[in-house]
């Protein structure tokens, strides 16, 4: 079972913050910090991923960990630090395997300050930049949706290749579009230190044109983004709308996030399908980044009463941490890989589950997913591909062999969260032979 704390999980909540937590370490790093930090990095990452060599050879791995550790000043900032080891990390290209941006204390100090930032919140999209709105009052043509081609004369295409090289996922960006949003202003500061002017070249409706624009305080920008997010805030992350008359219904989820939620909305929703006489039934997962397997499992059981196998296969990498963890909060587990040596995978034994629901869906059915459907909810849409259970339109960020369920950790010095899989799934489930 996937761990509820999936931090693809969190995208839709990410994006909503106000800001970028503090993290109150001190702004500059000795270099025995430094090394102490990439040392813990290398070696919680190494100990517990299931292979971090499946898209990163080991002799690349080697010799850039090496490069790195060689050329480490005497001296380094947090926020330089981070510019270091997130591109490193990112290379095992493993959506669930990233180091999470952080806000050092140059720079909240620089924004506490009366300093300025960014007047426009950026966001990417699948290798473009796009202006999601105004952080300012100051007249300008710039709009809502309109396409970023260089900022301060630097490209876009060089904006998006640099925030792209700090996060990555199994295949594209949509993923990683979701998860930098919050934090693009800050990434900004730290390449370009751009904070009292900025100039645009833009792509709008009425074709090409320049917008100039002045840096604004971090009080202005959090009241603009709250008072937007506050707007734009999802409230209802279930949503289900029948139509009586042609007999079909439309179901729209989120998030996978919260089982028991999930499950009293599920059962609602599905007595209330056949009190309508719902014989075509969409479900709609598009843009919904992951959650738990056991909220897919409660979906699954409303549409078929087949026995089915959730992955074809899952596989633990044993560690110290790893058994920490699951002598905590899965004991049954535990017991069996407690006296297995560290680096030794650990195999679950295949299960299939069948439904023990009343009012199970035997109509037609399509699932909508696209490339920021991911973690959960993508094997969610393989199981329906699998049992041939409806129709699916649209391709899901993620492969059917993938990582995930991680643990979590802060390096010492430096403040700086990551995050490592420990699981290696075959997202292809399948029926039983017999």
């Amino acid at each position: 079972m996937k761990s509820p704390y999936s931090v693809h999980s969190f995208i839709l909540l990410l994006s909503l913050l106000p800001a970028i937590p503090l993290f109150p370490q001190n702004p500059i790093l000795s270099h025995w910090e430094i090394q102490e930090d990439f040392h813990f990095l290398c070696e919680k990452t190494e100990t517990i991923h299931p292979n971090i060599h499946q898209h990163y050879p080991v002799e690349e791995y080697n010799n850039r960990k090496e490069t790195i550790r060689r050329t480490f000043p005497d001296f380094m900032s947090v926020e330089d630090f981070y510019l270091t080891i997130a591109p490193f990390i990112a290379k095992i290209k493993d959506g669930h395997t990233n180091i999470q941006p952080v806000a050092s204390p140059n720079r909240m100090r620089h924004l506490q300050s009366g300093r300025k930032t960014t007047p426009v919140r950026i966001v990417t999209n699948d290798g473009c930049l796009l202006v999601k709105y105004l952080l300012t009052d100051e007249k300008t043509p710039m709009a809502i949706h309109d396409t970023i081609i260089s900022i301060n004369n630097v490209s876009s295409k060089d904006i998006c290749n640099y925030l792209y090289s700090l996060l990555a996922s199994e295949k594209g960006v949509e993923i990683t579009d979701a998860y930098l949003e919050p934090y693009i202003s800050t990434l900004l500061w730290y390449k370009y230190q751009w904070e009292n002017e900025f100039n645009f070249i833009l792509k709008g409706q009425n074709g090409f044109y320049q917008a100039s624009l002045q840096g604004v305080s971090n009080d202005t920008a959090l009241t603009y983004i709250r008072e937007l997010n506050a707007q734009q805030a999802e409230t209802n992350f279930y949503s289900f709308q029948p139509d009586p008359i042609t007999h079909s219904g439309y179901i729209q989820i989120k998030t996978f996030t919260d089982p028991p939620s999930i499950g009293n909305f599920l059962e609602k929703t599905f007595a209330e399908i056949k009190q309508n006489h719902i014989t075509e039934l969409t479900i709609d997962v598009q843009n919904n980044p992951g959650g738990t397997s056991r909220a897919v499992d409660s979906l699954v059981f409303y549409l078929t009463d087949e026995p089915y196998q959730t992955y074809q296969s899952i596989r633990l990498k044993i560690s110290q941490e790893v058994k920490e963890r699951y002598a905590e909060i899965y004991p049954e587990i535990y017991e069996q890989i407690r006296d297995m040596k560290n680096g030794d995978i650990y195999t679950y034994p295949s299960t299939y589950q069948k439904s023990d629901k009343e009012n199970i869906y035997t109509g037609k059915l399509a699932v909508l997913c696209n490339k920021s459907t991911y973690s959960a909810v993508s094997t969610f849409v393989s199981i329906i591909k699998n049992l041939q259970r409806g129709t699916v339109t649209g391709e899901t960020g993620q492969k059917s062999h993938y990582y995930g369920d991680m643990l979590f950790f802060q390096l010492p010095h430096s403040g700086i969260n990551f995050h490592v899989s420990m699981k290696e799934f075959d997202d292809q489930p399948v029926k039983p032979t017999t």
